[in-house]
This record gives structure tokens, sequence and C-alpha cells, in this order.
């Protein structure tokens, strides 16, 4: 079984590359389009969460500010490899 038909709502993810369905979409590599938004979520190592699933595969949002100081909200469907779960929170010993 694909690793993310394993996944459930309140998943923590982190995205480790650009979905190849993502790289395909050559007319949308404008400064404005998705490609961008995908690459700012794996530079930062943006924490994602699972929120919903439509039509069986789970969906998470990415939100962030951009240049313009404005909130930008994205919401990324998980169907491939590009994603991994990622352990909770983990404090630093003694906290």
């Amino acid at each position: 079984m694909e690793p993310w038909k394993q996944f459930k709502i309140g998943d923590v993810l982190r995205m480790v590359k650009v979905p190849d369905s993502v790289l395909s979409m050559k007319q949308e590599r404008g400064p404005d389009g998705i490609l961008r938004v995908y690459q700012r979520a794996i530079a930062r190592k943006s924490r994602l969460v699972v929120y919903e699933f439509d039509f069986g595969f789970p969906w998470v949002q990415y939100t962030f500010k951009n240049k313009r100081n404005k909130w930008e909200y994205h919401s990324m469907c998980v169907d491939d490899d590009s994603y991994v779960k990622v352990d909770e929170v983990r404090l630093p010993p003694g906290s």
C-alpha cells in the first residue's frame, strides 16, 4: 500500500519534493504559479496537517505571508510519495 493511503486526519506531514504532477504543469511556472508554493513549503520545512479527505485523497493546507504582507492560503492533495509523516513536536530536554 502506498504510504499516503495510510494518512489520517490530524497527521502532520512534511513535503520532501515537488510532486511529479506539479512539475508537469508547465503553464503554472510563473512567479505566481503553484510550483512556487510547493518550493516554498519545501524550503521552509513547513508542517502540513491533514485536514480532510476528498474522493479518498488526504488534503493539507499551507498558509504563508507573501511579499506584499498578505496571507495566501493553498490546499494541496496528497497523492504520491512527495510527503512524509513526521513525529509530533519534540521538546528539548528539560522543557
